[in-house]
């Protein structure tokens, strides 16, 4: 089984890589949350696989993910285990964080890695410019075809990860930091170029946006910004900070 949180299709391009490249199934993770059970059985072939992927927030995993490895209840045999973060350079501790909660659940992870892909987060920088995309996609692919090597040889102990400078400092100091404050709902507008296609409400994976002519968020965000890249008008802001940059949507979701 395949697990995997996507918000601009980044995470969802190469867990459908390696779902298919498996022979395993594709399970998205806001789907089993939306379920609202205590408790996410879930039976596991012997000698079958295991996969979370997923991107990097802040340098840590999304809440969401978290949350949903809390939740699950494997059943009892020995798969074999691994994650892949997406992000758009750095992952800090992403993947200790990971580890130590799927390590709770009594759940080992085997391998773990980070694949480099093109930012989505325009609050905080514009998109790269098209040749930079490309190439990004491009040298993610042949990541994802060693990756699947690697996992396909079950190979142990293999964490091939970018932690960045200060990984411990970034992921301490400002995820917490990130959770507290930069999940706000309210700083979200839509402007005139708004035409209630109901996209942003359709994609949203905590469903927390219901448009009524235009849109209106309430209740939790996971910052995945899929409503504000996947608009297709462009209409969706985030105070100010969005304004004049571009989008960015995997070409897979186009």
């Amino acid at each position: 089984m395949i697990f995997y949180f996507s918000g601009t299709g980044n995470s969802l391009h190469i867990a459908t890589r390696i779902s298919r490249s498996l022979g395993e199934g594709l399970i998205s993770i806001p789907v089993e949350m939306n379920k609202n059970e205590n408790t996410l059985s879930y039976n596991i072939k012997e000698g079958g696989y295991i996969g979370f992927v997923y991107p990097v927030h802040a340098w840590g995993p999304p809440k969401i993910v978290l949350d949903f490895i809390d939740k699950i209840q494997l059943s009892k045999g020995m798969p074999y285990v691994f994650s892949v973060a997406t992000c758009g350079g750095e992952e800090g501790d992403t993947t200790k964080i990971l580890k130590l909660h799927l390590a709770k659940k009594g759940i080992p992870l085997s391998s773990a890695f980070t694949i480099d892909m093109p930012n989505n987060y325009i609050i905080g920088s514009d998109v790269e410019s098209k040749e930079k995309i490309l190439e990004k996609l491009a040298a993610a692919d042949k990541k994802t075809d060693e990756i699947l090597r690697i996992i396909k040889n079950k190979e142990h102990d293999v964490f091939n990860l970018n932690p960045g400078s200060f990984p411990t400092l970034k992921t301490k100091v400002v995820n917490p930091f990130f959770k507290k404050y930069a999940l706000d709902i309210k700083h979200f507008n839509v402007d005139d170029n708004c035409n209630g296609c109901g996209l942003c409400e359709n994609v949203c994976p905590l469903n927390s946006i219901k448009v009524n002519g235009k849109p209106i968020w309430s209740g939790e965000c996971s910052m995945c910004l899929a409503c504000i890249n996947r608009c297709p008008t462009h209409a969706i802001q985030y105070d100010k900070k969005t304004i004049n940059k571009g989008r960015y949507v995997h070409p897979d979701l186009v």
